[in-house]
């Protein structure tokens, strides 16, 4: 057996360190002793000696926990409320009334003179305010000599206002036959019918008329609704208004509006004052849902 020469230790392990008094003395952690005894604890006071005793938590450490609890909880609240208001600005936004305001419209000005028999108000003059907001349809309402009774409320004299568009309205109310426009001009020309004062002034006032941009069909949906609620003003028998009735019952199907969209034009209106011109008890279904939400919208 071959024995190898002798090197000296590197480190002497066998070396007494003086330590100084003024150290805390800590156990050694690398005993073969029982393990347990050398747990870390948290104490609630510093003391001059480790102690073992039971891990208590501080007060303090204690308010933290409740404190983040309640933030939580009242995080998952808040958020709940605001998934909630979410939900409702959504199907507030679904129904809540159409808007028809246009922009980049070229301004426009006028005079009309309407001779309007007070037994067939003209109502589309006031819807006509709401669908163009942008135009100020400035209405004066005069009394011929041949009309003692009281007129119909909602055509009081308009306040005036600072828009771009201004149409001066002055309605006679006087017994015609029929509503006529008076268009001022070399030759005075008169538009005879509600219905054609409608198109005449979606002529004048609006520059994107149904005519330039709907289709076609939809063009001559919009004018038959037309010619159809002016027979409704005209029909005198209850059999023939039933009849116009159900045709534009079925027109309008389950959609909103007469137009298919979710706008009202020139087509509702027409129909919304022939019916209340009417006084009509009983509307078929679709039209009956359709004419509430013509009066929350026109008036």
């Amino acid at each position: 057996m071959t024995i190898m020469y002798e090197m000296k230790p590197i480190i002497n392990h066998n070396t007494v360190i003086e330590r100084s008094l003024c150290m805390y003395e800590m156990k050694n952690i690398h005993d073969d002793g029982d393990s347990s005894k050398h747990k870390c604890t948290i104490v609630s006071e510093v003391t001059d000696e480790f102690v073992n005793i039971t891990k208590v938590p501080l007060a303090e450490v204690k308010a933290l926990g409740v404190r983040q609890e309640n933030i939580l909880t009242q995080l998952a609240e808040l958020k709940e409320q605001v998934l909630n208001l979410c939900n409702v600005l959504k199907n507030n936004t679904d129904t809540k009334a159409p808007q028809t305001k246009r922009t980049n419209r070229t301004p426009v000005t006028g005079n009309l003179v309407i001779n309007v028999n007070p037994k067939k108000p003209c109502y589309s003059l006031i819807a006509v305010k709401k669908l163009w907001d942008d135009v100020d349809l400035r209405i004066s309402p005069h009394h011929h000599c041949s009309i003692f009774s009281e007129t119909p409320a909602g055509f009081e004299k308009s306040k005036l206002s600072e828009k771009d568009s201004v149409i001066d309205v002055s309605v006679i109310w006087r017994d015609v036959q029929d509503t006529q426009l008076i268009v001022s001009g070399f030759n005075s020309q008169t538009v005879l019918g509600e219905t054609n004062i409608l198109r005449y002034l979606m002529r004048l006032i609006d520059n994107e008329s149904y005519e330039k941009t709907q289709s076609v069909a939809e063009t001559l949906k919009i004018d038959k609704i037309l010619d159809l609620a002016y027979e409704l003003t005209h029909q005198n028998s209850p059999k023939d208004k039933q009849t116009t009735l159900n045709i534009l019952d079925k027109l309008l199907g389950a959609n909103q509006w007469f137009s298919s969209k979710s706008l009202f034009n020139i087509a509702d209106i027409a129909v919304w004052s022939a019916v209340k011109q009417s006084s009509l008890q009983k509307l078929p279904s679709n039209l009956t849902s359709w004419y509430k939400k013509c009066e929350g919208t026109f008036l």
